[in-house]
């Protein structure tokens, strides 16, 4: 007979047991869901109150941040070290604002992201954005081979040329020489 009331007693325990635990996973489902219902409510909130242009094409705006300022990957690896394009030697002095090289390819002179390309005529002309703000016209270009809002890095090549390249530089919209930039 012991044992009969030994076993009611440990089916009764467990029987608790399971049902606080029971309370518990109810208790921490209703918290998640509190949670889930207050999140999307701050962030309906939030939009409504800044009212993003975006809001009909999220993709687009997602597309056109610049993701290096956030991630800036350059500064991470430090093998390529920071220097003015005079150093890198890639292009020679052909007349005020022309420069050529030997290879008629259009390399990148600084890591930045392609802001705009506009055909104009028969040539084309790309502005690059600096991660210090500074932008970079080149015009004149016969070919293009890279897309808008890309992320190219110093040294690539971005199309070619026939007789030269013209490479404009501004800072706060003042124009400045190529090889004061510094990126």
């Amino acid at each position: 007979m012991r044992d009969l009331e030994h076993i009611r007693r440990r089916i009764y325990k467990n029987r608790s047991i399971e049902k606080k635990g029971r309370i518990i996973n109810a208790f921490n489902r209703l918290i998640i869901a509190l949670m889930v219902v207050c999140v999307i409510s701050l962030s309906v909130m939030i939009a409504s109150k800044l009212q993003p242009r975006f809001a009909l094409n999220a993709w687009d705006y997602i597309q056109s941040i610049q993701w290096s300022s956030f991630l800036p990957f350059e500064t991470w690896f430090k093998g390529e070290q920071t220097q003015s394009v005079a150093a890198m030697d890639l292009y020679e002095t052909a007349g005020e604002h022309r420069y050529l090289n030997d290879t008629n390819i259009v390399t990148a002179p600084f890591t930045a992201m392609v802001l705009h390309i506009e055909a104009q005529n028969d040539t084309y002309c790309v502005s690059l954005l600096l991660d210090d703000g500074t932008l970079v016209n080149i015009s004149n270009m016969q070919e293009v081979s890279i897309q808008q809002d890309e992320r190219i890095l110093a040294g690539a090549a971005i199309g070619t040329y026939q007789e030269y390249v013209e490479i404009h530089c501004y800072i706060d919209g003042t124009e400045i020489d190529l090889k004061d930039v510094e990126a």
